[in-house]
């Protein structure tokens, strides 16, 4: 959840655009953004622009950011594929507002190995 949202699609939405945030404010030019809430991700590669809940303002950002960078992406991912985000949800209810630029928290390191071997 993104701090001070307790509306599930607004947090995941809030969620997106932090990590563009991120990757324009640290340069990369080549992602692909992935998430397990379908809601969020359909909207967003679909270019739907005219959702009008209140999340729609983010969503639209999300939509121009990815059609002005043509190097990134958005795809959905297997909730059961995709334990690292949920193990950092759970710890960031304990660490809200944390970025890890060169580092990691240690908590995720069995789960990325896992989630590699699951692709």
């Amino acid at each position: 959840m993104h701090q001070g949202s307790d509306d599930v699609v607004l947090g995941e939405a809030l969620g997106l655009n932090d990590a563009m945030d991120m990757a324009e404010k640290l340069g990369i030019t080549s992602v692909i953004f992935q998430s397990d809430f379908q809601i969020t991700v359909n909207a967003v590669k679909k270019k739907k622009s005219y959702v009008r809940k209140n999340w729609g303002v983010i969503a639209n950002r999300c939509i121009r950011f990815i059609l002005s960078n043509p190097n990134l992406q958005i795809a959905s991912a297997n909730r059961e594929k995709n334990r690292v985000a949920h193990t950092l949800a759970l710890w960031a209810e304990m660490e809200p507002n944390m970025d890890w630029h060169n580092s990691y928290p240690s908590c995720i390191s069995y789960h990325i190995q896992n989630d590699m071997d699951l692709l």
